[in-house]
C-alpha cells in the first residue's frame, strides 16, 4: 500500500545536511542550507506570509504532477 499526497504548486524550500541544493533542484524545491536561511529567503518576498515547518520532513514524500 503506497500514499500519494497531491500538492497545490506552491513554493518548498528544502533543508538539509544530506541533500545537496541541486539534488533538492532537482526534486522540484528551493533549497536553505538552514531553517533561519529559509525563512529569511521567504520574508523578503513574502512579508506577509504564513510558513508551515515540517520537522520531520523526512517522513513526508512530496509528489506533484508533471
Amino acid at each position: 500500500m503506497s500514499n500519494v499526497i497531491l500538492r497545490p504548486k506552491i513554493r518548498t524550500i528544502l533543508v538539509s545536511q544530506m541533500i545537496s541544493e541541486n539534488e533538492a533542484r532537482s526534486m522540484g524545491f528551493d533549497y536553505a542550507p538552514s531553517v533561519e536561511e529559509g525563512v529569511r529567503l521567504l520574508g523578503s518576498e513574502y512579508p506577509n506570509a504564513r510558513v508551515a515547518i515540517f520537522p520531520s520532513g523526512g517522513l513526508i514524500i512530496p509528489m506533484t504532477p508533471a
